[in-house]
């Protein structure tokens, strides 16, 4: 109170005073009051055109407001004004990193190095952009160059860690997580990291101890009860996943944890049971299409094929030219039928050099007694998978059909032959049985 009446008093003998107005306006800010700052920094920013404070705060209240188009007025205003500054070309390259748009990101954050090579803080954002893209290598040498200027900077280390994790280079993922752990001893994603690279290394008690520390410092951090999940199905203790998955999911319930339990459950209760946390989570949380994708496989692996069309259809919404799902949903319907035939066309025209959708885009076409075009297809797929025995059954099935019979006979044969189990087998020997006796 006493500060604001002390700027109010300052901005009467002179209205124009940059310390008052700066000021008054921060007060505003903080206390929420965001028109009242905007016309203060307004303002200020008239008669101090040089000073790039009010842009950037302007950009920040706008932010604040979700004003998103507001937010990036005011960044690429004081980019334009202060082409020297650092500021708005870094926030552009956070926010349209955050905004998932890599090629903005890019522009921005070369033009934040281009000004300020060294900056930490650009450096971490850039690192952050090209792993976002599968840069890994191109990520690590920009962390190295990070981490030469502030070896202790824990939050590089921890990311620097991460990445090595997934290039699968699990020494120097460790060495940096445990140098980051030595920074800051109680940081949950570092304490986490270390878990995970234990888990993969099978060093599974150590993977413990460290799950078993996150727990200590945060009971309620239901990240720990599912990486202790994951160390006892490694060590097939099926039992103990399953209270530690379920734990996971009373502190906070998840798409992931809902994932484990189905995975444990189906083996120890009803399809139904192992299906209820999935339901329950998908009915508050319907976009989680990871969750969502996975129950839909889960009912087409159990049979139930229009609750699994049900699903893919929604997912549809989401990703229309999706060829997985399409290519799932062909499989769905009757193959002799118009339904089949059309998703598996749409999944080939998605994804023309798929050689599993080329193949269901070809047997399709074979069982509408388009054997002509099945066969063009099918035989595209055998080029790109010359040992894959169901397509192999696929493609004879189309010779015999169109009255190849001895060719397509000679391929099955060498299929049964083989002893190899494929699906379609069963198909396989009936349809040569048949083949045999006619010959």
């Amino acid at each position: 109170m006493y500060k604001r009446q002390h700027f109010n008093n300052a901005l009467e003998l002179k209205p124009d005073y940059p310390p008052a107005l700066l000021g008054l306006a921060q007060i505003e800010d903080e206390q929420g009051n965001y028109e009242k700052a905007i016309s203060l920094y307004k303002h200020y920013a008239i008669n101090n055109l040089n000073d790039i404070t009010p842009f950037i705060a302007l950009s920040e209240i706008a932010k604040k407001q979700n004003l998103t188009d507001d937010m990036l007025y005011w960044l690429l205003d004081a980019r334009d004004r202060f082409p020297g500054d650092i500021i708005p070309s870094r926030s552009l390259a956070r926010y349209y990193m955050n905004a998932s748009q890599p090629v903005n990101a890019t522009k921005y954050i070369q033009e934040a190095l281009t000004i300020s090579p060294g900056d930490s803080e650009s450096l971490f954002i850039y690192s952050n952009i090209l792993i976002a893209q599968d840069q890994q290598h191109e990520a690590a040498a920009q962390l190295n160059k990070l981490l030469s200027i502030t070896p202790d900077d824990a939050d590089a280390l921890t990311l620097s860690g991460k990445l090595y994790l997934d290039m699968n280079l699990i020494q120097s993922a460790r060495k940096n997580l445990l140098t980051a752990l030595n920074v800051q001893a109680k940081n949950a994603l570092t304490i986490s990291l270390l878990a995970a690279i234990e888990l993969k290394a099978d060093n599974y008690d150590k993977s413990l101890e460290y799950v078993r520390t996150l727990q200590n410092i945060d009971p309620d951090y239901h990240v720990a009860y599912l990486q202790e999940g994951d160390i006892w199905l490694k060590k097939q203790d099926y039992e103990k996943a399953r209270i530690a998955f379920e734990k996971s999911w009373e502190k906070s319930p998840s798409g992931e944890a809902a994932q484990k339990l189905f995975s444990i459950i189906i083996h120890q209760d009803s399809f139904d049971a192992a299906t209820k946390p999935l339901l329950d989570w998908l009915q508050d949380n319907p976009n989680d299409i990871a969750s969502r994708f996975y129950l839909a496989y889960a009912f087409q692996s159990n049979e139930q094929s229009q609750l699994a069309i049900n699903e893919y259809e929604k997912l549809l919404q989401f990703s229309p030219n999706d060829s997985t799902i399409l290519n799932n949903l062909a499989w769905l319907y009757p193959l002799d039928s118009p339904d089949a035939l059309g998703y598996a066309e749409r999944a080939y025209r998605s994804s023309p050099d798929d050689p599993g959708i080329l193949d269901t885009y070809g047997w399709v076409l074979t069982q509408n007694g388009h054997l002509v075009n099945g066969r063009k297809y099918l035989k595209i797929a055998i080029q790109k998978l010359p040992d894959n025995d169901e397509v192999q059954f696929h493609y004879a099935t189309n010779l015999v059909l169109s009255g190849e019979t001895e060719s397509g006979s000679e391929i099955l044969k060498n299929l049964i032959e083989s002893g190899r189990p494929f699906n379609g087998r069963q198909d396989a020997i009936t349809m040569l049985e048949k083949l045999s006796g006619n010959l």
